[in-house]
């Protein structure tokens, strides 16, 4: 963004032959990624940059803000659809749109620097893109819990440790999560520090949060 460029998000976690398509589909110029996935990424033709191994260079320009021009209709980002009915497609989201989504979620939910946001759903999922950087605008902590899959245990102690403020997921990530603080103590006190709990992307069984 800082260059005036868009970008593809991409989980690690999928499958090398989804990861190879979304690159060659998108005509991505180059992947962004860490030293630990070098040899899974081995067979993809694209220049790769190590953010990891360029660390102590990219801290000295943590501060440094580019005069790069952007035009309200350039493209921010693309998202691809989970591909169930044949090969994942690609949706253009713009500067446009996405300005007034991030504006809007941080003033209708007043993000401030006291909160902290929990990030539990996938990098290359289209509603983590928001919990990214509505969060950085409004001065808000990301928290990023240490699982590499999920697991509703490790959510829960998160929630806990950390003093979460803000939680948005879809149902079916959180439904586990009211099940366990129900096991550790039946007033839920490990999800106190919430402030807001925002679903989406299913139908809500209110049964499974009430029970």
């Amino acid at each position: 963004w800082k260059v005036g460029n868009s970008y593809l998000p991409v989980d690690s976690q999928c499958p090398i032959n989804c990861i190879v398509y979304l690159l060659q589909d998108s005509r991505a110029g180059c992947v962004l990624t860490q030293w630990c996935l070098q040899q899974t990424l081995a067979e993809i033709d694209c220049n790769k940059i190590y953010l990891d191994s360029l660390a102590d260079e990219l801290a000295l320009l943590a501060d440094h803000n580019l005069n790069v021009a952007v035009e309200i209709d350039d493209l921010l980002y693309l998202i691809y659809t989970s591909g169930s009915t044949g090969l994942p497609k690609a949706a253009a989201v713009k500067q446009r749109g996405e300005i007034n989504l991030l504006e809007w979620y941080v003033k209708e939910f007043a993000l401030d620097k006291q909160d902290k946001v929990l990030i539990s759903s996938a990098t290359g999922f289209d509603l983590t893109q928001k919990n990214l950087f509505a969060p950085l605008i409004a001065g808000s902590t990301l928290v990023f819990p240490d699982m590499d899959d999920y697991d509703p245990a490790i959510l829960l102690a998160t929630i806990k440790q950390q003093a979460i403020t803000l939680s948005n997921c879809a149902p079916s990530v959180l439904y586990p999560i009211v099940e366990a603080a129900a096991d550790e103590n039946n007033d839920y006190q490990s999800l106190s520090s919430l402030r807001l709990i925002l679903l989406g992307g299913e139908a809500i069984r209110m049964r499974s949060l009430i029970d």
